[in-house]
């Protein structure tokens, strides 16, 4: 097939094009469509994706009776012959991607992002790093930011960063140790979620169906990867010592804390550490300030119980069972927040 179609009629019905967009195959060829035309490709490849969703469905008449219902009725309502054109085109396109999915359709086999079959620049080189050895890899970009890549992953960038962002694509699993630069945020896009920063340190991990973004310091936004006929994203903003998980099936985002939350202040910087007698809500005002963890509790009701204690480099979580069992509370995790419950210490008189 030519390169310079012109109408998405032709698209649908090549194989190629199809195979394409289903399975990933034959990249190179459509990438010069995709840059002159990408509104033109974006909605064939959008139609391809929705008649492929109907695969599950035994009856094949059945299946393009629901593939009409739920693709081409609210947009033919306007226009009849529209209507006949995209009957046709449904059954084109269903026709190829049933008589694929025979031999070749996997349900959870994993598609390349969009960015690897789009990302071109004529000024700047692209450079693709995959660490092949058995041990992590460090790789240093040109703006002195630090990518740690674990074994089997890998990143692809543009050297020189462009000048309104430096944008990195990435699989697999690596630390990200970001250089500061508030007029070019830091964009890391991964198969399903895209992160953004200005300067912070975190790491993404995809495995097991699900991507991973955790924060160490500074704070990211994370979204969905946006396919071009998505409308709306939905955004989730990470502060430092909270995570969020996107899982690739359901599509949902769960925000939490991370497993070790990491200390923000260095102990040196507060001026009294050993505390005789101290009240449960200044310890925490202290925690709090420490890992940038938010407690959520009765200050009125805490006020009263008074422990002694060390601000020390215990894992937060140890420090926050010393604290429960020595006031009788107990404490859990909601929404990336950490929730203590308590009856108080009413034994204790002022």
């Amino acid at each position: 097939m030519k390169q310079d179609n012109s109408n998405i009629e032709e698209l649908l019905q090549d194989d190629e094009f199809v195979r394409w967009v289903l399975y990933n195959k034959g990249s190179e060829k459509w990438l010069p469509l995709y840059r002159a035309q990408p509104q033109l490709v974006a909605q064939a490849r959008d139609f391809i994706l929705k008649v492929k969703e109907a695969e599950e469905i035994p009856d094949s008449d059945e299946q393009e009776d629901k593939v009409w219902e739920r693709i081409v009725y609210s947009r033919m309502q306007k226009d009849r012959k529209s209507r006949q054109w995209l009957q046709w085109a449904a059954g084109v396109v269903l026709a190829s991607a049933l008589g694929w999915s025979a031999y070749e359709y996997r349900p959870e086999a994993p598609r390349e992002p969009v960015w690897q079959e789009v990302v071109t620049s004529q000024e700047a080189q692209l450079i693709t790093r995959e660490n092949t050895s058995e041990g992590v890899q460090d790789i240093v970009l040109e703006d002195g930011s630090l990518v740690r890549l674990e074994r089997g992953s890998k990143i692809t960038y543009r050297q020189p960063f462009d000048a309104e962002e430096r944008r990195v694509f990435f699989s697999g699993e690596a630390f990200f140790r970001i250089s500061r630069d508030v007029d070019r945020p830091f964009v890391v896009e991964s198969k399903d979620v895209v992160t953004r920063v200005l300067g912070t340190s975190f790491t993404v991990k995809e495995s097991g169906g699900k991507t991973e973004v955790n924060v160490l310091t500074g704070r990211v936004s994370v979204s969905r990867q946006k396919d071009p006929v998505v409308k709306q994203e939905q955004v989730v903003v990470l502060d430092p010592n909270q995570k969020v998980v996107f899982t690739h099936r359901t599509e949902e985002f769960q925000k939490q804390l991370s497993e070790n939350p990491v200390p923000q202040t260095r102990l040196e910087e507060y001026p009294k550490l050993r505390f005789e007698e101290i009240s449960v809500p200044e310890l925490l005002d202290l925690l709090e300030d420490r890992y940038k963890v938010r407690f959520v509790y009765d200050r009125k009701m805490l006020r009263k119980c008074i422990i002694t204690t060390t601000l020390n480099d215990n894992p937060l979580f140890d420090n926050l069972e010393v604290i429960c069992r020595t006031i009788g509370a107990t404490y859990r995790e909601v929404d990336a927040q950490i929730v203590i419950e308590s009856g108080g210490c009413f034994s204790y008189n002022p």
